[in-house]
């Protein structure tokens, strides 16, 4: 699960109501029996790429990165967190940019960032137990075979990018 991103830079709720909306939301899919992983938010610029972030911004992002590691930490039998900003954040800086290669712009991951993001998410994955024959190449799964590609369905507000041709969408 990855869910509170907009909010970063929207600015528009409180932390103390993103991290309610996103705790209530992991409580109703482990209270369906669900297993979760839960992923941190990564390094980000902050409204353009090569803008950081500011101060606010940067606060809200570690302040829902720690409540989320909190949560996955107190549910432990069932839910694990997977630090994205660990893998992410430049180190020579300290306004939260991003390595270079990891966004497509300034939020959303380029192929590199699904890569090192999926490797991650995939070890927690099967630390929870969940195990397939062999873990799939995420560039060959999405992006080569263009599962990714398509503009069927209807993208409804607060949605961004096309639909994948074939896929249901729900929000």
């Amino acid at each position: 699960i990855r869910c509170g991103a907009n909010d970063i830079t929207a600015q528009s709720r409180s932390v103390s109501e993103i991290v309610a909306a996103a705790y209530a939301l992991f409580g109703a899919r482990r209270a369906q029996g669900r297993q979760l992983v839960i992923c941190g938010e990564p390094a980000r610029w902050g409204v353009a790429a090569g803008t950081a972030m500011t101060a606010e911004q940067l606060a809200t992002l570690k302040a829902i990165n720690a409540a989320y590691r909190d949560y996955a930490d107190a549910h432990y039998s069932d839910t694990r967190y997977v630090d994205l900003w660990a893998i992410s954040a430049d180190p020579a800086y300290s306004d939260g940019r991003p390595v270079a290669g990891l966004l497509s712009d300034h939020v959303h991951d380029a192929i590199g960032g699904v890569v090192a993001f999926g490797s991650a998410i995939v070890a927690a994955v099967r630390s929870l137990g969940i195990r397939t024959e062999h873990a799939p190449d995420v560039r060959e799964s999405l992006f080569a075979v263009s599962a990714m590609d398509g503009t069927a369905g209807t993208a409804g507000a607060g949605t961004t990018g096309v639909v994948p041709t074939g896929w249901t969408v729900r929000r």
